[in-house]
C-alpha cells in the first residue's frame, strides 16, 4: 500500500464517471466527507485516481495548495503526491483508490470504506501503529506518507542487515494492536455504521464462508480422511469462528509485505479487510508462508513469536497458557493450510517445476511444524504430514528439503 521508494511518475488521471454531489459543511467530520448512497457507486471505478479530487481535499483541510506530481507507488494501488503550497501541508502524501480488475477482485467500494473506519479507529486510540488518515471521501483515502519506511518484504527478501529487527518490530506493533483493541470494538463499528451499512460480525462469518471446514478428498492421490481428523477439523472451525477472549482488531491481510519499518519501528498498513475477528489468525503469518513467500524463518530466534504474545497478554491473559494459545495457533496455521488446499487440482495440472507445487508442500510442511510443537491437532497433523509426503511423490519435482528461512516464491529480479 503505502510506498516510500522505488517509484515511478503517473501521469493525472481522467476523471471516470459522476463525482456525488459535496456534502455539506455540516456532514463533515474531521475533515473526511460521509459516503454517497449505493446509487453513486455506479460508475466505473478508475485505473488511476482522481487528482483534482484529491487536491480539492487536501485544500479544505490545509488551504489551497497544488499537487506538484504523483509517482506511482507499485506494487499497490497508491500514489504518493507531491505538494505545493500552504506551510501546514505536509510535503507529501499517499493517495489510495480502488482498483480496475477484469475479474472484480478488490474493486467493493466497502473496502475503502473499511480503511478509512479502521484508521480513524486506530486515529481515535493513538496506538501509533498505522498510517494517520488526513482527508477521505468515497473515492481516495489520503493518508499520511511513511517513507524513509520501507517494506518489511524488502528487508527479509534480500537479507538485510536490519530484517531481524523489522521482524521484530513486526511482532511486537502486531500484538500491541490486538492488545490495545480487544475491548474496543463498539468505538470502531460505531465509526464503520457512520460510512454506511455494516455487519459487526462480517470478519468472522467471512472466514466462516471463504474456508471450507471440511477435510478435502484428495482424491487426485487417493486421499481419505479419518473420523478422528475430521473432528478436529471441526475444533479448528469452532476454535476460529467463537474467539472469545482472542476476538482483536486486525487488518485481516497481515504480513511482511504490509508492514512499513526502519530503524526498529514500523506501521500496519493496507485496512480495506480490517475488523474484529481471532487474533491468531493473523499471529499465523509469522509461521507460515503466504503468497509470495515459499519459506518462511520460525521466529523463536529472533524473537518475534515472543514479543508477539508478551504484547497479546497485556491484555488477553489466556494467551499466557501454553495449551489454550498453541491450541489457538495451531488452529489458525492449519486453517489456512485448509484455505490453499482448495486449489490442489490446479495446481496438480500445471507443468513439472511450478513454484506452485513446492510453496503448498512447504506450506503443509510449516503447519505440521507449528502443530507438533504446540502438541495440538494430533490427528489433523497426522492427515497433513502424509499429504505432504504424498505430494512429494507424485510432483517429484516439488519434493525438497524447504529451509528455514525466508526465501521468496520466485527468485527477486535485479
Amino acid at each position: 500500500m503505502l510506498c516510500s521508494g522505488g517509484v515511478q511518475p503517473c501521469g493525472h488521471a481522467t476523471q471516470a464517471g459522476p463525482i456525488p454531489d459535496d456534502p455539506t459543511p455540516d456532514d463533515r467530520s474531521h475533515g473526511h466527507h460521509p459516503p454517497p448512497s449505493p446509487a453513486a457507486y455506479r460508475w466505473r471505478v478508475p485505473a488511476e485516481p482522481d487528482l483534482r479530487r484529491a487536491e480539492a481535499l487536501l485544500s479544505e483541510v490545509f488551504g489551497a495548495l497544488t499537487i506538484e506530481a504523483a509517482e506511482r507507488c507499485a506494487p499497490w494501488f497508491v500514489s504518493r503526491l507531491r505538494l505545493r503550497g500552504q506551510s501546514t501541508a505536509p510535503p507529501s502524501v499517499i493517495v489510495k483508490w480502488l482498483r480496475e480488475s477484469p475479474v472484480g477482485f478488490r474493486t467493493d467500494p466497502t473496502q475503502l470504506l473499511n480503511e478509512w473506519a479502521a484508521l480513524e479507529f486506530l486515529g481515535d486510540l493513538g496506538l501509533g501503529v498505522a498510517p494517520r488518515l488526513v482527508v477521505a471521501d468515497a473515492e481516495v483515502l489520503v493518508m499520511e506518507d511513511l517513507a524513509p519506511r520501507v517494506p518489511l518484504f524488502d528487508l527479509l527478501a534480500r537479507d538485510d542487515p536490519g530484517a531481524v529487527d523489522g521482524l521484530r518490530a513486526f511482532a511486537s506493533t502486531m500484538g500491541h494492536l490486538h492488545a490495545a483493541t480487544t475491548a474496543e470494538s463498539e468505538l470502531y463499528h460505531e465509526r464503520r455504521r457512520r460510512l454506511g451499512p455494516t455487519d459487526p460480525a462480517e470478519a468472522v462469518r467471512h472466514i466462516d464462508g471463504i474456508w471450507d471446514w471440511q477435510l478435502p478428498e484428495v482424491e487426485i492421490v487417493g486421499m481419505g480422511a479419518s473420523h478422528a481428523a475430521e473432528a478436529e477439523m471441526a475444533v479448528v472451525r469452532d476454535t476460529l469462528t467463537r474467539p472469545g477472549p482472542f476476538l482483536t482488531f486486525t487488518n485481516g491481510d497481515s504480513g511482511a509485505n504490509n508492514f512499513l519499518v526502519t530503524g526498529g519501528e514500523g506501521r500496519i498498513i493496507d485496512f480495506e479487510f480490517a475488523g474484529y475477528r481471532h487474533a491468531l489468525i493473523d499471529a499465523a503469518c509469522l509461521y507460515m508462508p503466504g503468497s509470495m513467500w515459499m519459506t518462511v524463518a520460525h521466529p523463536a530466534p529472533s524473537g518475534a513469536d515472543s514479543l508477539y504474545r508478551t504484547a497479546l497478554c497485556a491484555a488477553v491473559p489466556q494467551a499466557e497458557d501454553d495449551l489454550i494459545y498453541g491450541h489457538g495457533l495451531a488452529a489458525a496455521c492449519m486453517a489456512r493450510t485448509m484455505e490453499k488446499l482448495l486449489r490442489l487440482p490446479k495446481l496438480d495440472a500445471r507443468p513439472p517445476g511450478h513454484h506452485s507445487r513446492a510453496q503448498i508442500i512447504s506450506t503443509i510442511d510449516s503447519a505440521v511444524r507449528v502443530a507438533e510443537a504446540q502438541r495440538a491437532l494430533p490427528h489433523l497433523t497426522t492427515w497433513a504430514h502424509t499429504l505432504a509426503d504424498t505430494l512429494r511423490q507424485r510432483w517429484p519435482d516439488a519434493d525438497r528439503d524447504f529451509p528455514e528461512a525466508y526465501t521468496t516464491r520466485e527468485p527477486l529480479s535485479g
